[in-house]
């Protein structure tokens, strides 16, 4: 039997998640803005960059304290870098999962759909560590944030060159990812209000094409209004929020006409949260494995 999970990572989680859900209420689909996804949060000593869940977390926290530098890391590492803690500071904890396999056997009390020899995959969480946001550290090094691509148009042209599918571009009034041909339809760039919003919104698109069986391999099925439709929404839509960061986009306002056609979508996240919180979690989870797999593929693009 694993051990108990602490109450403080609990309670973390179900302030992140209400936070959020709140957010979604007060704010529509604009309720990412103010909620620091402009920067991966990254530990500097550790070079560690925090993805998945503890992405959420502390991307959460951050902008619950205010704090404007993504840079985070333990006690011990802060005091062998000689930095000095402010008086009162608090931590947050970032949670270390792990995937683990087995294969299932033909014993009795199986379930007849389970399939005797294959592999099952499932994830567990095999530590936590309580880390600082820099800003808690009088003589922390001064943070130096990155610089945005301002060239909306140009990241749009590199995206469209490393997506994994063809990307066509038509007049139309929604862009969409078809699984059964493994395509991307969407609307003609001069329909946008500029080349951020078309780039928003083919990232989007390109995050919902790593569920391909091709590529990640995620559950891909269910019509609109379905737990599994409204699940994988929130993976696109957690995951085009982290790929914008790590492209160097920025997270440009889709305009008013976008998020009212997509309003039905918030109010079937709201209630997939409500239902189940953690899959929050497991969504930013797989939404940051899919910025991943884009990140790369856009990166490795030569340049001219």
């Amino acid at each position: 039997m694993g051990k108990e999970t602490p109450k403080r990572v609990i309670d973390q989680r179900m302030e992140v998640v209400s936070g959020i859900v709140e957010a979604m209420k007060e704010k529509g689909l604009r309720w990412f803005s103010g909620l620091g996804f402009s920067t991966a949060p990254r530990n500097p000593l550790s070079g560690t960059v925090y993805r998945g869940r503890n992405r959420l977390l502390l991307s959460f926290v951050a902008s619950a304290k205010g704090y404007e530098d993504p840079r985070w890391v333990t006690f011990s590492q802060a005091r062998d870098a000689g930095w000095k803690m402010r008086k009162g500071a608090r931590s947050s904890v970032v949670e270390k999962w792990k995937m683990f396999s087995f294969e299932k056997g033909g014993d009795e009390g199986e379930s007849e759909d389970c399939d005797p020899g294959a592999v099952v995959r499932f994830a567990r969480c095999v530590g936590y560590w309580s880390v600082f946001n820099a800003s808690e550290f009088y003589n922390a090094p001064e943070y130096l944030p990155e610089q945005l691509d301002d060239d909306a148009g140009r990241i749009a042209d590199l995206l469209i060159r490393s997506s994994r599918c063809p990307v066509h571009e038509s007049f139309s009034d929604i862009a969409s990812y078809y699984p059964d041909s493994d395509a991307i339809r969407i609307p003609l760039r001069r329909q946008y209000v500029s080349n951020g919003v078309f780039a928003r919104d083919l990232l989007h698109e390109m995050i919902h094409s790593t569920g391909h069986p091709g590529a990640l391999a995620r559950k891909l099925c269910g019509r609109f209004g379905d737990p599994d439709y409204a699940f994988e929404e929130l993976v696109a839509e957690l995951g085009s929020l982290f790929a914008a960061s790590d492209v160097g986009l920025g997270l440009a306002d889709m305009g008013d006409a976008h998020y009212e056609r997509h309003v039905a979508y918030l109010q079937s996240w709201i209630k997939v949260l409500e239902k189940d919180p953690d899959k929050l979690f497991q969504a930013a989870s797989l939404a940051s494995v899919a910025a991943d797999y884009l990140a790369e593929r856009f990166q490795a693009l030569p340049r001219e």
